[in-house]
């Protein structure tokens, strides 16, 4: 059976059409022990509430649209009938803006990439704001600085610096590519200095809504 006619004929066996279906958003992705000799990245699909398994003809460990084996698992929903179905990579592509599987996790995977650049960003502006000061030097000079004349400003001066130290020469406009190579290296360290600043400013700083929508949106 090719798979035209596997396809067709599950649908009409579900009295179902292909325009009921979507793809389940991608989330994000996780690192999970596969048995391989490295964690792999593996998707985190946002599944809608008070679904249920569709009944398709087609079941076990395959794709329930066409019956094929697979190896790596994407899902589709169907908000008609308040259906998932699990299928292919290469499936998903009917119903994903003409997306695989891989590409709507690469999509996703950058989208987070950004976010938690742009929340850095912010943090560090909103670091600055709140504790630099313009200090009159004399003869006409001026210095904008974070002065570190209480505890609470010297762990400002610490974390500006960390923060800057950590995002290096990258911006918001940065390349894909970049901004990849950058998180793929800094994760960690950098939601952790979010997750710091956010800890040391709560209390003592208002934060602006667009700081506080961009820090938050990541967080």
């Amino acid at each position: 059976m090719n798979y035209r006619t596997a396809v067709k004929r599950n649908l009409e066996y579900m009295g179902s059409q292909a325009e009921d279906w979507s793809a389940v958003r991608v989330a994000g992705v996780e690192l999970c022990d596969t048995g391989s000799r490295e964690p792999q990245e593996m998707p985190v699909f946002e599944f809608p509430k008070g679904y249920s398994n569709a009944k398709s003809l087609y079941t076990g460990e395959c794709c329930h649209l066409c019956g094929i084996s697979i190896k790596n698992v994407y899902w589709i929903q169907n908000d008609r009938c308040k259906w998932l179905m699990p299928v292919g990579s290469e499936c998903v592509t009917h119903f994903g803006e003409g997306d695989s599987g891989r590409a709507l996790s690469k999509k996703t995977v950058w989208e987070q990439n950004k976010r938690l650049l742009v929340a850095l960003l912010a943090m560090k502006r909103t670091l600055w704001q709140a504790y630099g000061k313009r200090i009159n030097l004399g003869y006409g000079r001026y210095e904008t600085r974070i002065w570190a004349h209480s505890v609470q400003e010297r762990n400002a001066v610490k974390l500006h610096l960390e923060i800057k130290s950590c995002i290096g020469r990258l911006t918001d406009e940065s390349g894909n590519a970049a901004i990849t190579r950058w998180a793929n290296k800094h994760r960690r360290q950098a939601e952790q200095l979010l997750l710091s600043g956010r800890e040391l400013i709560r209390g003592h700083v208002t934060l602006d809504a667009e700081n506080t929508s961009l820090i938050e949106s990541y967080l």
